[in-house]
């Protein structure tokens, strides 16, 4: 099984959207991103929190590929506004920050009205990931750039406290949780 996030505006539809499509095992509703921790619903739907409502999916790479999930989003973006759609990359060294993995992440986006802001990862306790170095990101970004891809780094704050994004316990909350306003803590995006 794998995991992806996706965060494309109200989570109520693109849930929907998702659940649909064979192979996709599971799929949780939730919040990622932001500076205020244990948001509530009505706190996200100020948009002052800087949080974006998300989708987690959990799928069987056997049945169905990530390009066929983002079609899948794509098509409901489409439906609903067919504005553009912010990716959340964050870069892991070693693990997804190559240039041929740039290549391969434009080519997925290319024709479609996207954006990628490229997250530097913020390590915590136990786990085996690192952050890409600045130089490693930067090239990632022109690669995206100069294929016709929005592409911004985000600037990294609240590392030396152990509150960057990611950093913060990673959990998303079920559709039923959610609409009783559970609280809801960063997510970080599994390669």
């Amino acid at each position: 099984m794998k995991t992806a996030i996706f965060a494309a505006g109200c989570f109520w539809g693109v849930q929907e959207r998702f659940d649909k499509v064979p192979g996709v095992v599971a799929t949780k509703a939730g919040y990622t991103g932001g500076h205020l921790v244990n948001p509530t619903y009505e706190d996200i739907c100020s948009h002052a929190t800087g949080h974006a409502e998300a989708v987690e999916v959990t799928y069987d790479p056997a049945q169905v590929s990530f390009a066929e999930l983002l079609d899948a989003c794509w098509h409901y973006i489409d439906e609903q506004n067919g504005r553009s759609v912010t990716f959340e990359y964050v870069m892991l060294a070693g693990v997804n920050d190559s240039r041929n993995q740039a290549r391969a992440l434009a080519a997925l986006l290319k024709g479609h009205p996207a954006k990628v802001n490229l997250i530097p990862f913020n390590p915590f306790p136990g786990t085996p990931y690192r952050r890409s170095a600045p130089d490693v990101i930067e090239s990632f970004r022109d690669e995206l750039v100069g294929r016709g891809v929005l592409a911004t780094i985000r600037r990294t704050r609240g590392d030396d406290i152990d509150a960057a994004c990611g950093q913060l316990a990673g959990r998303v909350i079920d559709r039923t949780t959610a609409r009783l306003g559970g609280k809801l803590m960063s997510v970080v995006v599994q390669p």
